[in-house]
């Protein structure tokens, strides 16, 4: 056997700790990015807060005539809105960003909350690690809804590794995250409580038949009284059906505006709303007077990396802010219709399209239409509102969304009969005699995703009204 030494050169993509900080800013809502910048400016000298009529939409140093080799150290930026606007030289520089300790926000959200109980389980140190990249995994309701077999191919570990870590995982607060579907959540929740009993595991078995209200079934299966299982049902209504929900920081409180659409002779134009940009200056007249007068090595290193993380921040912030900009313009240009005449004219889009248009990562795109909003003639929408999939249509009508026909769908139903709801394929019906040609399970399914009930349920709900 030949024994040789081999050369190979493979490209890695490392999530390191600045290109995660410059991920987060960019996703961050205005409400948390305020927080953030201010945790920044309380910890770095240099920083400031501008007067009212300044902010990051036009930040710039104290100081802007030093010389070239005092670049870094003196970065000069200046923000316009314009047709073109204008951004950092190279987005290089967003992932070069200090590292930080610090959280984005004061309130932590639920993977921040689930991180910070990890050391409560005494994993070994691989085995964190794969804890914390199985929590970034976690869907946002406190489900785990990836596929366990290809999570473990994709780690090169085997499936029971991650089968176990999961049983640890689910032993975390809040009670029930981790769970694969609404039963083992549930369970989780009344085994922590010392309430789930053989008839209660029954119940749970059966959790579908309490979905369509259907009792009389229940019963005839647990053979007890209409008052015991009255007892259970309270014990299940106290329950979180989605535990990781109470971590949402987006309430309509928090909403604030990140672009205002204004129509013109021109048609429509996304303006910045400034008390959405953190206003902040850098001064770094400042810095360079100080760094002269400093003795211990520690004090100058000190003063040069508050100027890295000042330059850093500011060119992040102005990237961001350049980002939701052009993305707004690409959706103003590809929803025209939208703005003009509605919803029955949103057009099909998807996020690789305006990625394409500005010139970024369709990840990029992902992050920052996330948790954004715009204010319009027709409402406030988060920017990922206006990214829809195409749906069959008739010939002779316009390409229809899947945000369309949703709204058909609920507009169909709210207004169906107290006495004969509409069954899947007479929405079916209807809406093929508006041109829009979908097969009924398409009904079936984002009846689903709206929270719609069955036909026979609906009947048995608006029974139950009648009869109170």
């Amino acid at each position: 056997m030949k024994q040789s030494l081999r050369l190979t050169t493979s490209q890695n993509l490392v999530m390191t700790q600045k290109l995660q900080n410059a991920i987060g800013l960019l996703q961050l809502p205005a409400a948390e990015l305020a927080t953030y910048v201010s945790a920044h400016i309380e910890q770095n000298p240099f920083l400031e807060n501008p007067d009212e009529q300044n902010s990051i939409l036009s930040a710039s140093s104290h100081d802007s005539k030093g010389s070239a080799d005092d670049a870094d150290a003196d970065y000069h930026l200046k923000m316009s809105y314009g047709e073109n606007g204008a951004s950092p030289k190279t987005p290089q520089d967003i992932l070069d960003a200090p590292a930080y300790v610090e959280r984005f926000s004061e309130k932590r959200d639920l993977r921040q909350h689930l991180i910070a109980q990890l050391p409560n389980l005494s994993l070994s140190l691989a085995h964190q690690k794969i804890a914390e990249y199985m929590i970034h995994m976690l869907h946002p309701s406190g489900y785990w809804l990836e596929n366990t077999k290809a999570i473990a191919d994709k780690l090169e570990i085997a499936p029971e590794a991650i089968d176990s870590l999961l049983s640890s995982l689910q032993k975390l607060d809040p009670t029930g995250v981790f769970a694969p579907d609404l039963k083992t959540c549930l369970t989780l929740q009344l085994q922590e409580k010392g309430t789930y009993d053989s008839i209660m595991q029954e119940i749970i078995e059966n959790i579908e038949l309490l979905g369509k209200y259907d009792y009389g079934s229940l019963l005839s299966k647990l053979h007890i009284s209409p008052e015991t299982l009255q007892h259970y049902l309270k014990q299940i209504q106290s329950l979180t059906p989605k535990p990781g929900e109470q971590f949402s920081h987006i309430t309509p409180a928090t909403r604030i505006i990140d672009v205002f659409v204004t129509k013109t002779d021109k048609g429509f134009t996304p303006i910045l709303n400034p008390e959405a940009f953190p206003k902040l200056n850098f001064n770094h007249s400042y810095a360079k007077s100080l760094l002269p007068s400093l003795d211990k090595k520690e004090d100058a290193t000190f003063v040069q990396n508050c100027i890295q993380e000042g330059n850093w921040l500011l060119k992040a912030l102005a990237q961001r802010a350049e980002t939701i900009l052009k993305v707004s313009q690409a959706i103003l240009s590809h929803q025209k219709d939208f703005f003009t005449y509605g919803i029955r004219y949103l057009s099909p889009l998807r996020m690789q399209d305006v990625a394409a248009d500005i010139g970024v990562h369709e990840s990029t795109i992902s992050r920052i239409v996330n948790q954004k909003f715009m204010s319009t003639e027709r409402g406030v929408f988060e920017l990922k509102y206006f990214f829809s999939h195409k749906l069959a249509h008739h010939p002779q009508t316009r390409e229809v969304t899947d945000k369309f026909v949703k709204e058909r769908i609920k507009a169909l139903v709210d207004g169906e009969s107290t006495i004969k709801p509409l069954s899947d394929e007479k929405i079916c019906s209807q809406l093929s005699d508006e041109g829009i040609q979908i097969a009924r399970r398409t009904v079936a399914k984002y009846r689903d995703m709206l929270g719609i009930p069955s036909t026979s349920i609906r009947r048995r709900q608006k029974q139950s009204w009648r009869s109170t």
